[in-house]
């Protein structure tokens, strides 16, 4: 018969999976961590081919949560803007007087997340399993950095736009799908570039949420 200490069991975990929040309050004591056995990701896989199985619609969720934690700590709630549901509930959400479908804003953080792995293999990263509780905050891109990958982000969503029948034009109206920054990067307000770069400063933080990182691949 085995004894208890013989037993080890590993358990993945796709919910709020940072070893941190499987500790309650009242164990975070050495004797109450002591049987936690840290395994290094990175020696499992060479390279960041485990999101390929099905990570990135993670990454989707991930995107959505943080951009109604964005939108919820500006001050908008659900009577403001109807985006602000859970993930399953956007893929049911449909409002045809205000022009928004929520299987269409799921399909474009599908878009988006897919096209993260591609972006930062522009600039010499890659996405790998989370090994530093610290690297959303200390893995910073340089500034042309976010200038090369806030352009790629840009044309990304701009065609994604012309695809769905939206046309150029101000002012801005969703119901005739009529938007004022399809136009190239470039010719974008500084206040509409920023937009897209905040949506690259945010790429560590987002892959943080579904325990990933951003790292630099050696020359």
């Amino acid at each position: 018969m085995c004894t208890r200490a013989e037993i080890k069991i590993i358990v993945r975990i796709e919910y709020k999976p940072h070893v941190a929040r499987l500790i309650s309050e009242d164990h975070k004591t050495l004797e109450g961590i002591r049987e936690i056995l840290p395994v290094d990701m990175n020696s499992l896989t060479a390279d960041s081919t485990l999101i390929h199985a099905g990570e990135p619609e993670y990454i989707a969720r991930a995107i959505h949560e943080d951009y109604c934690k964005n939108e919820g700590d500006s001050g908008q709630s659900g009577m403001t803007n109807r985006l602000l549901v859970s993930w399953d509930d956007l893929g049911t959400l449909t409002l045809k007087k205000d022009g928004i479908d929520g299987k269409h804003y799921q399909e474009s953080n599908r878009d988006q997340a897919h096209l993260i792995r591609k972006k930062l293999h522009m600039i010499g990263c890659d996405i790998g399993p989370l090994t530093d509780w610290d690297a959303p905050d200390s893995f910073k891109f340089t500034t042309e950095e976010v200038e090369t990958l806030a352009a790629v982000e840009h044309e990304r969503w701009m065609q994604e736009k012309l695809a769905d029948g939206w046309r150029y034009g101000p002012p801005r109206d969703d119901s005739k799908k009529i938007h004022p920054s399809i136009i190239p990067y470039l010719q974008l307000s500084e206040s509409e570039k920023e937009k897209d770069r905040n949506t690259v400063r945010n790429i560590p933080r987002i892959l943080s949420l579904i325990d990933f990182q951003v790292y630099r691949r050696s020359a």
